[in-house]
């Protein structure tokens, strides 16, 4: 026998090895394993299953009766009418029981929405009877925050500290934080305030404490989440005290209710010689 004529048997494993025994069994039927013939011509030649499920096969007019299903995201799928209706479905089980969605005509919805739709859905369907992390409530406002906060807060504070925090919360932080969701402000917006606060550094030193106990209670409430206090570790304006010299009257004041020895007080010089 010539070589152009003879022929090589292709051993069974070799043919499922090459075109993949699901694709033989859709075509072939039954047998394990066709003919390397028929293998083949299935192998070459392209079907609706092995095209992407996009606009282009939506709008095809050789489409027959059915459903094409999505061979990237499982159980989405384009199903086609005997009418020449083509709609975008999605196919899962919830509970045992399959059930189709009909996310809308092709003709309506494109398929990039399609697939998006189906697989925010299916997704849903994933997780449903899970455990979720429980949701928080919702923030209020600062300016609105302020009068609950002080209605729980305000007794801690002696009556002099009241007045004082109180004026530099109306003076200082409503201005700047009252129209902030509390669970929105963080660290760049407390820095953003020290900055501005840089000719006023006494004034941030003193309402910053506040500030700081205010965002640490709102998550007491659950407002914020543990932790998040923007406050924590914000560094304070450097100030330098100012210095002066006790006059005559001042000196004999405090020698005379008992203050003496004043050697940690500033003296000039003259003073100093006479009081030595």
């Amino acid at each position: 026998m010539s070589r152009k004529t003879q022929k090589t048997a292709i051993p069974d494993a070799e043919i499922a090895r090459r075109f993949g025994q699901s694709e033989c069994y859709r075509v072939a039927g039954n047998p394990p394993f066709p003919s390397a013939n028929e293998c083949q011509s299935v192998a070459g030649r392209p079907t609706e299953a092995d095209s992407p499920l996009d606009g282009n096969l939506a709008r095809r007019t050789s489409l027959s009766k059915g459903i094409v299903w999505d061979d990237e995201l499982i159980g989405f799928g384009l199903r086609v009418r005997a009418s020449g209706y083509r709609s975008w479905i999605v196919k899962y089980r919830e509970r045992r029981q399959q059930r189709f969605v009909t996310l809308g005509l092709a003709t309506k919805l494109d398929a990039v929405t399609a697939r998006n739709r189906a697989r925010a859905l299916l997704k849903r369907v994933a997780l449903d009877g899970l455990p979720t992390r429980p949701t928080g409530k919702a923030a209020p406002l600062f300016r609105d925050y302020v009068a609950e906060f002080w209605r729980d807060y305000a007794p801690h504070w002696k009556p002099s500290a009241q007045k004082s925090n109180l004026a530099y919360t109306r003076r200082e932080l409503v201005p700047t934080f009252g129209d902030l969701a509390l669970d929105t402000i963080v660290r760049a917006d407390v820095l953003r305030w020290r900055d501005d606060m840089a000719e006023r550094g006494g004034a941030f030193n003193r309402a910053l404490p506040v500030l700081a106990v205010m965002l640490g209670y709102d998550e007491q409430l659950g407002y914020r989440r543990n932790g998040s206090n923007p406050c924590k570790g914000m560094p304070r304006h450097k100030r330098t005290l100012p210095e002066r010299y006790l006059s005559a009257a001042e000196y004999r004041r405090w020698t005379c209710n008992g203050f003496a020895p004043v050697t940690n007080l500033t003296m000039p010089p003259w003073l100093r010689m006479r009081a030595g």
